[in-house]
């Protein structure tokens, strides 16, 4: 997604809600681990960067036109170092090959098998 097809409030939600994604993913980790005073911490950073993303979603109630959430979650799918929750809760499109008579073997004529002989 290129820079100039998303809005400044696009860009501004994305950002926000990685930095939350990036503190569960830090919470998660913590909990593996059993490190309870990084838990906690990484619990409070969570807490700040929550309320930060719901400050910025939040005025944008009476925003036209709203941002779009398709491109949101795209620029969250395609940040270069997603945290591991992002990579799970929103993974990179991959790209697929549209069927057509040439790529689809059960279409293509030199691959179908004559079954009435």
């Amino acid at each position: 997604m290129t820079v100039a097809a998303q809005t400044p409030d696009e860009a501004r939600i994305a950002e926000r809600y990685l930095a939350v994604l990036a503190d569960i993913s830090r919470c998660a980790q913590a909990v593996r681990d059993g490190d309870w005073p990084h838990l906690a911490e990484t619990a409070d950073d969570l807490c700040r960067r929550a309320a930060l993303l719901a400050e910025a979603a939040g005025k944008l109630r009476h925003t036209e036109p709203s941002p779009r959430g398709d491109v949101v979650a795209k620029l969250v799918a395609s940040h270069h170092d997603s945290p591991p929750a992002a990579r799970l809760l929103h993974p990179a499109a991959t790209a697929t090959i549209p069927k057509t008579t040439m790529t689809d073997p059960f279409t293509h004529p030199s691959t179908q098998q004559d079954h009435g002989r």
